[in-house]
């Protein structure tokens, strides 16, 4: 018999577990903090000496249904590897498509059919097949972390994907600004709002994605190089990385170049 506690991957912020090992039987659960982990296997400890505790029932009762798990996934998992914006971008799905449908099964009821008919689903909402996609790949992120902590054995979601119809039967069409469209904003900008015009010439001129040209910095502009460092993105209130997470470089213009300098 012996109730042990400790990280499975050690580090600040990993979550502790506790070891259940008893009449040839052994069981693991993810607990939270160390304090909270010597707590329960305190109380475990007390249980097995006295003969009160079953470990295959409480194997059983101790399956955490999908929202209960998601929860704990926002606070571990994701506030730990994903940028503000992307914990955003899981909490609305997580909030408006996950739980509706998956929040009051517990994870080892979740089988590949409930996934096949989520899809199915969304696709009769009139969701696109990229909004689709996506939804499916943070359900299948929050499973695999379920599978990583050996609560479920199996991952319902995985090879699903055949499922989504690769493109749209209608294709979005792009309609850019033509010689003469991008001619007139420009000289209404510098008219009537010449504050915001090399903000916009910006725009125009480089193809920056809105955060990037917001969080650019006077430090960012090469004037000797002709080009923009682009180094930094704004996203829901908070500056990040690049979407890429890498630098890159963009050619300022020559009218780009002396209207910013």
């Amino acid at each position: 018999m012996g109730v042990t506690v400790r990280q499975k991957e050690r580090g600040k912020g990993k979550s502790w577990w506790v070891f259940i090992s008893h009449n040839g039987k052994r069981s693991s659960r993810r607990v939270g903090d160390k304090a909270a982990a010597e707590t329960v296997a305190s109380k475990i400890r007390a249980k097995l000496q006295l003969g009160e505790f079953d470990l295959e029932e409480k194997k059983k009762r101790s399956i955490p249904l999908f929202k209960d798990f998601a929860e704990g996934f926002m606070q571990t998992y994701s506030a730990m590897n994903h940028k503000p914006s992307t914990q955003g971008s899981y909490r609305q799905v997580i909030d408006q498509h996950l739980n509706p449908v998956f929040g009051d099964l517990a994870l080892d009821t979740i089988a590949r059919k409930h996934v096949k008919d989520f899809i199915a689903q969304k696709h009769d909402e009139g969701l696109s097949s990229g909004t689709i996609r996506n939804l499916k790949a943070y359900l299948s992120c929050i499973l695999s972390e379920a599978v990583d902590d050996e609560i479920i054995s199996t991952h319902p979601a995985l090879r699903t994907g055949k499922l989504i119809k690769k493109k749209d039967d209608e294709t979005k069409t792009i309609a850019p600004f033509t010689w003469e469209e991008k001619d007139l904003f420009e000289r209404t900008l510098k008219e009537h709002f010449p504050r915001y015009y090399p903000f916009f010439l910006t725009a125009l001129r480089t193809g920056l994605r809105l955060g990037e040209l917001i969080a650019l910095r006077p430090g960012d502009l090469d004037f000797n190089g002709g080009f923009i460092e682009v180094r930094r993105n704004f996203a829901k209130g908070h500056l990040t990385s690049t979407k890429s997470g890498k630098s890159r470089r963009v050619d300022m213009s020559k009218e780009l170049s002396e209207t910013l300098r």
